[in-house]
C-alpha cells in the first residue's frame, strides 16, 4: 500500500505578505499528530451496481467489487465513505439489484462502533432525504458504524413527479446520507456539511449531476452560490465533490473546467469519467483535483485499462494525504487495435481468405488473454499478502479470472470476419465473447476530377478517417454494408444515444419530408429520458403536450391574421407559421430545455411566460363580466316569465313528489286539508279560466323568485367557483312539465315542490364551462 506525505493544498502552499506570494515552509511532523484529530475518508465513484445483471458471466461483478470497497473501509477504520455518484447503473434498479445492494449495505453500515464525528451545520438543510432530517448515525432508532455520504450521478439521478431517486429510498432506510441534491438549475445554492473530528474541521460540499450544458450556463451567469462558515473560515478544509465531465471533451460547453471553480476549495473530486486519475494533481487555480474513476469496466476504451482503485484521504487540520488502494476483484481487461495491412508479409497469400484471417486473429487474441491475466498478477508482485488475497478471491469466484478482451481490427483491403462466429471460439476463455471483436475499414472517396497522384493521396488520407457524423449517418441510413462497422465504431468512439437521436432529428429537420410540427430539441430530451431513465411515458407525454401547444399557437395566429386581412389562409401560410415556431424553439432551446424537462418530470404542463400572462389577464377580466352577466340573467328570467304566462297550472306542475322521503316514511299521511284545497282550486279553474291563468302566472312568478333567491344564497356559501345562468337548465325542465300539466294528471304535494327546488339548486351550483360565467368571492 503506497501513500503520500501530508501536504497542503495548492492554495495553502503559499501565503501573501509584503513581498508578495511566498511558499509556506512550515510542515507538521506526523509524529506530533494525534490520531483522534485525523479524519479518514474512503473515496469511490461510479460503482454502477446492477451493471449487466442479466449477463451469465459478468452479472455479479459490480456487487463483488462493491463489497471489496466496503471491506477496505472496515479494515482501515475510516470515519466515513464518500461516494461520488452513479452508485447504481439505473435510476430504477431491478428488485434483485436493489435487494442485493441493501443486503451488502446492511452488512457493513450497521454496527455499534462509536463515531467521533460532530455535524455542526443545519442538518435539516443537509439531509432532507433522511427520516428525521439528521445524519443517520444520530438517529436513535438505528446503530451506524460506517456512514456513507453520497451524491447522485447521471445514471441514478432523481426523476418523476416527486423528484425521487433510488438514493432517497436508501436514505429513508438509514443506509446512506444523500446530499448535494439541487432541484433547480437556474439558481443553485450549495451549502456544506460541516464535520468536526477533534481539531480537524471539514467543510464538505456536494453537487449531484446536472446536464453539463445547463450547469455551464449557470456558472457562466454566476447563478451558483457556495456558502462558507461565518467564523474561522481558514480553519476549515474545503472539499468539493461533483459528478460532471471534467476537461476531456472538446466541446467547451460540455464540461466543468478547473478555471470555473476558482475560489476557496482545497480539494475537488470529480465523478462521472471512468479513467483512473486517483493521485491528486495541482492546478493553477488554487486547488487540487482528483478523479478516482469507475470501479468496474463499463465501456471498451483504452482509458478503462488502467488499474481500478479507490483512495483513502487522511485530513489533519489544513493538510491531507492520499492512500491509493487497488481493487483485486476487478476482472483483467485489455484493449488493442491492429491494422491487417501492417502484417502484409504474414497475410500476403490469404488476403481474401476469411478463414485464414480469422485464424491469424485467434492467435493474436490468445496472446492478449495471457497478457491480461499476467498484467493482473503483476499489479501485486511486490505485495505477497495482496497476492494471497487475490488467490482467495479467485478461489471463491473462479469466474472472475476470465478477462475482458476487446480487439478492434482495420481490415481495409482484406476479407472480413464474422464477429459472432469468431467470438464463439472463445466461450469459456473470455468474459465477453459476443463483443470481443470489432471489424472496421477505411472508406476512401474516389476523386473523379483530374489531379496528380500526390493530391489524390492527400484527399484519400483526409477521407479515410471516419468522422463522427459519418458513423452516425451509416447507422441512421441502415446501410447493411456499413452498419456493423459503424456500430463498432460508435462503441469505440464513445457515441451515446443522445448523439444518435440528435443527428437523426437534425437530418430529418433539414429534409423536405422531415419533422415540421414537433419540437425536435425537446423530442431529443424525451427520448434520452426514455432510454437512460426509463421514463416509459416521456415520449408520449411530450408529443401530446407539444401538439396541443402548437394547435393553440396556430389558432391564435390564424385568428389574428384573419382579423387583420380578408384573405383566406392557405397551406403555405400554415407552413410559414410552423417554420417560425421552429426558429423560436431553436433560439429558446438552450435556456429552456432543462426547465421543460423538470416540468415534465413533475407531471405538469410546460407553459410559456406569454401563456401565463394571458391567463392572469383573463383572471383579472372575469370580475368585470359580473354586471353584464347578471343583467343577461335578469333578461332571460323575464323572457321565461312571458313564455310561462299562457301556460296553465304551472304552479302545480312545479311541485314534485319526494318519492324517496315517501318510501322512508310510509306511515306519514297526506294532509286532507291540502287535498281539499287542491280540489277547490281545480273547480275554480274550470269555472273561471281567465282568473285561473292569472293565478297560475302569479304562482309561477313567485316560485321562480323563491328559486332565484335560493340559488343566490347557495352561491354565497361557496368560495370562488363558477356558476352558469339558469336559462338552459330551466328549459330542459319544461319538457316533462308540459306532459304532467295536462288535465287529469296526478297533482304534486308540497313536499314534491320542495324537493324540486332542492334539485334545481344542486344543478345550478354544479354547472360549469360557459362563455358567460361569474366568479363570486366569499362574502
Amino acid at each position: 500500500m503506497s501513500q503520500t506525505n501530508f501536504v497542503k493544498s495548492s492554495q495553502r502552499s503559499y501565503m501573501e505578505d509584503d513581498e508578495g506570494m511566498q511558499p509556506v515552509e512550515k510542515e507538521v511532523n506526523e509524529e506530533d499528530m494525534d490520531d483522534k484529530d485525523i479524519l479518514r475518508i474512503l473515496i469511490t465513484t461510479d460503482n454502477h451496481l446492477g451493471y449487466l445483471e442479466r449477463d451469465p458471466i459478468r452479472k455479479d461483478d459490480s456487487f463483488i467489487i462493491f463489497e471489496e470497497i466496503l471491506e477496505y473501509a472496515k479494515q482501515h477504520n475510516v470515519d466515513f465513505i464518500l461516494q461520488g455518484g452513479d452508485l447504481f447503473q439505473d435510476n430504477k434498479p431491478s428488485r434483485d439489484t436493489l435487494h442485493r445492494a441493501i443486503t451488502i449495505l446492511r452488512k457493513y453500515v450497521f454496527g455499534d462502533r462509536p463515531l467521533p464525528l460532530q455535524i455542526l451545520s443545519d442538518q435539516e438543510v443537509n439531509f432532507k432525504s433522511n427520516p428525521k432530517h439528521v445524519v443517520n448515525y444520530e438517529d436513535p432508532n438505528v446503530n451506524i458504524s460506517l456512514p456513507i455520504f453520497a451524491i447522485s450521478g447521471n445514471h441514478d439521478g432523481w426523476s418523476g413527479e416527486n423528484n425521487l431517486s433510488v438514493l432517497d429510498i436508501l436514505s429513508q432506510c438509514d443506509l446512506i446520507n444523500y446530499f448535494g441534491k439541487s432541484e433547480t438549475v437556474d439558481q443553485i445554492q450549495v451549502k456544506p456539511i460541516l464535520i468536526q473530528k477533534g481539531e480537524t474541521k471539514l467543510s464538505l460540499y456536494g453537487l449531484g449531476y446536472i446536464r453539463d450544458e445547463r450547469l455551464y450556463q449557470t456558472f457562466k451567469n454566476q447563478k451558483i452560490t457556495f456558502y462558507r462558515p461565518q467564523e474561522s473560515g481558514e480553519e476549515w478544509f474545503n472539499l468539493f465533490i461533483l459528478h460532471q465531465n471534467h476537461n476531456q471533451l472538446q466541446n467547451k460547453k460540455g464540461n466543468i473546467s478547473d478555471s470555473m471553480l476558482k475560489g476557496f476549495f482545497d480539494l475537488v473530486i470529480y465523478g462521472h469519467e471512468h479513467e483512473q486519475l486517483i493521485v491528486p494533481t495541482r492546478t493553477p487555480h488554487g486547488f487540487d483535483v482528483m478523479q478516482p474513476g469507475s470501479s468496474i469496466v463499463t465501456s471498451y476504451t483504452p482509458q478503462e485499462g488502467k488499474t481500478k482503485k479507490v483512495a483513502i484521504i487522511e485530513i489533519y487540520k489544513d493538510q491531507y494525504r492520499t492512500i491509493p488502494l487497488p481493487l483485486k476483484s476487478v476482472r483483467p481487461y485489455i484493449f488493442d487495435t491492429i491494422t491487417l495491412s501492417d502484417y502484409k508479409d504474414d497475410l500476403k497469400h490469404v488476403k481474401n481468405n476469411s478463414d485464414e484471417i480469422a485464424q491469424f486473429l485467434k492467435e493474436h487474441v490468445e496472446e492478449l488473454i495471457e497478457q491480461a491475466k499476467q498484467g493482473k498478477w503483476n499489479n501485486f508482485e511486490h505485495d505477497k499478502k495482496e497476492k494471497e488475497k487475490l488467490k482467495e478471491i479467485y478461489k471463491q469466484y473462479p469466474n472472475l479470472e476470465l478477462p475482458i478482451v476487446k480487439l478492434k481490427v482495420d481490415y481495409s483491403g482484406y476479407a472480413s470476419v464474422n464477429p459472432q462466429r469468431f467470438g464463439s471460439y472463445f466461450i469459456g476463455k473470455v468474459a465477453n465473447p459476443s463483443d470481443l471483436l470489432t471489424m472496421t475499414r477505411k472508406k476512401t472517396k474516389v476523386n473523379d476530377s483530374k489531379s496528380n497522384n500526390d493530391q489524390e493521396d492527400v484527399e484519400n488520407d483526409k477521407n479515410s478517417k471516419k468522422s463522427k457524423d459519418q458513423i452516425l449517418k451509416a447507422i441512421v441510413n441502415n446501410d447493411n454494408d456499413e452498419l456493423l462497422e459503424a456500430a463498432g465504431d460508435a462503441l469505440t468512439e464513445g457515441i451515446k444515444i443522445e448523439d444518435l437521436v440528435a443527428y437523426y432529428l437534425r437530418d430529418e429537420s433539414n429534409s423536405k419530408e422531415g419533422l415540421s410540427v414537433l419540437n425536435t430539441f425537446e423530442l431529443q430530451n424525451s427520448v434520452i429520458d426514455y432510454v437512460d431513465k426509463e421514463e416509459l411515458h416521456s415520449i408520449d407525454d411530450f408529443v401530446k403536450a407539444d401538439i396541443k401547444e402548437k394547435q393553440k399557437k396556430l389558432w391564435t395566429d390564424i385568428k389574428k391574421k384573419l382579423k387583420d386581412s380578408d384573405e383566406t389562409i392557405t397551406e403555405d401560410d400554415i407552413h410559414d407559421l410552423l417554420s417560425k415556431y421552429k426558429l423560436e424553439e431553436k433560439a429558446e432551446y438552450e435556456l429552456r430545455q432543462d426547465q421543460r424537462i423538470l416540468d415534465r418530470i413533475k407531471g405538469s404542463k410546460s407553459k410559456d411566460n406569454k401563456d401565463e400572462e394571458e391567463e392572469e389577464e383573463e383572471e383579472e377580466e372575469k370580475p368585470k363580466k359580473k354586471r353584464s352577466t347578471r343583467k343577461k340573467k335578469d333578461e332571460s328570467e323575464e323572457e321565461e316569465e312571458e313564455e310561462e304566462k299562457p301556460k296553465k297550472k304551472r304552479s302545480s306542475s312545479k311541485k314534485k313528489k319526494d318519492e324517496s322521503e315517501e318510501e322512508e316514511k310510509p306511515k306519514k299521511k297526506k294532509s286532507t286539508r291540502g287535498k281539499k284545497k287542491v280540489e277547490d282550486e281545480e273547480e275554480e279553474e274550470e269555472e273561471k279560466p281567465k282568473r285561473g291563468r292569472k293565478k297560475a302566472s302569479s304562482s309561477t312568478t313567485t316560485t321562480k323568485k323563491s328559486a332565484s333567491k335560493s340559488k343566490s344564497s347557495t352561491t354565497k356559501r361557496s368560495t370562488k367557483f363558477k356558476s352558469l345562468d339558469l336559462v338552459e337548465d330551466e328549459e330542459e325542465e319544461e319538457i316533462p312539465t308540459k306532459s304532467r300539466s295536462k288535465r287529469g294528471a296526478k297533482r304534486k304535494t308540497k313536499e314534491e315542490s320542495d324537493d324540486e327546488e332542492k334539485t334545481k339548486k344542486k344543478k345550478t351550483s354544479a354547472s360549469t364551462d360557459n362563455d358567460d360565467v361569474i366568479v363570486l368571492d366569499d362574502e
